[in-house]
């Protein structure tokens, strides 16, 4: 059963287009992992300050395992400098999917 992580990231809006960078090379990262099955990065209109990375993992097991490895400590690295915030992270389970 696969999983999706919602990561809430809250960026400076002063860093613009260098945070957005770093949070899409950190996805990068994550995608990498061969647990990962899929990244999507979305920014926010009307909360440019917020972006939403949509991870799909094999389970959650994967992503705890992810979490402990090194690929995850290049990822924290890569964003750090531009968080704003501490960044939220939920867990769901699709339900369906509609086309």
């Amino acid at each position: 059963m696969t999983v999706l992580e919602i990561a809430v990231i809250p960026v400076s809006t002063d860093a613009g287009v260098q945070a957005a960078h770093a949070i899409v090379t950190g996805a990068e990262l994550v995608n990498s992992d061969h647990r990962c099955r899929g990244v999507t990065v979305v920014q926010g209109v009307e909360e440019p300050d917020k972006i939403i990375l949509l991870i799909e993992w094999a389970s959650i097991e994967a992503h705890h395992a992810f979490r402990d490895g090194n690929t995850y400590r290049q990822y924290r690295a890569t964003i750090q400098d531009h968080l704003s915030g501490t960044p939220a992270f939920s867990h769901f389970e699709t339900l369906a999917q509609l086309t």
